[in-house]
């Protein structure tokens, strides 16, 4: 793990992206958002984003959120909705936890999605770097 990562534009840019898409998972593809971002999370696609210049890291977010439903077809329904803003915080976090160099499948155990987000209120207003250390002191 690289704790002193500084990201490139390109890095914000990608996670920004991937924050769309958590977002976006209730409104335009009517998903459940956790399992949506479970299943993401442990997808080929996010293993090719962990690896850095990818098609996927250069597609639009709702581009690659259509491909993504498209291709998983187990996702559950949304049956309840949930803050996008937490949504939107959880994709960030975990690109640039990504970014910051941990597999996308190992994040997702550390920081089940049910997790992440029922603590958004305290972890959002930290720098990422210190979300992620309280999450892996926490496992």
């Amino acid at each position: 793990m690289n704790w002193d990562f500084e990201p490139s534009m390109y890095a914000l840019a990608v996670c920004n992206n991937q924050a769309k898409i958590f977002e976006d998972i209730q409104e335009i593809y009517e998903k459940d958002a956790l399992d949506f971002i479970t299943k993401f999370m442990h997808s080929e696609v996010a293993e090719r984003m962990d690896i850095g210049i990818t098609a996927f890291n250069n597609t639009g977010s709702k581009q690659l959120g259509e491909y993504f439903v498209s291709i998983t077809h187990d996702i559950l329904p949304l049956t309840q909705n949930r803050h996008t803003a937490a949504l939107s915080w959880m994709g960030y976090m975990y690109r640039y936890w990504a970014w910051m160099g941990m597999p996308s499948k190992e994040i997702i155990n550390i920081a089940p999605a049910e997790k992440a987000y029922m603590l958004f209120g305290g972890y959002h207003t930290l720098a990422i770097q210190e979300a992620v250390r309280l999450f892996m002191q926490k496992r």
